[in-house]
């Protein structure tokens, strides 16, 4: 069954992102806090938010991200001036 999340990005995500990590990057840091999960990835077009062990999540777990969200992603790893927004995930 999946679920709808509505994840925010705010001023202090970005402000507290690390650029081209994949769990603390400003998407990461408002997608635990949208899915109330302990754990959240960000690679490339895709996102998991969970619990797992290891490094990565499950390739099941993970889903695209809308192109916004690609976007601000590309931006704020090349250092260039990124703006808080909002997207909607399906998560499973």
């Amino acid at each position: 069954m999946s679920r709808t999340v509505v994840v925010e990005v705010t001023e202090e995500d970005i402000a507290a992102g690390k650029q081209e990590d994949c769990e603390w990057c400003p998407i990461a840091c408002a997608l635990r806090r949208a899915a109330g999960t302990p754990r959240a990835f960000v690679d490339g077009a895709e996102l998991a938010a969970g619990n797992w062990d290891g490094v990565h999540p499950y390739d099941s777990d993970r889903v695209r991200m809308p192109r916004e969200a690609v976007d601000f992603v590309l931006d704020f790893d090349e250092g260039r001036d990124v703006r808080p927004f909002a997207f909607t995930v399906e998560l499973p």
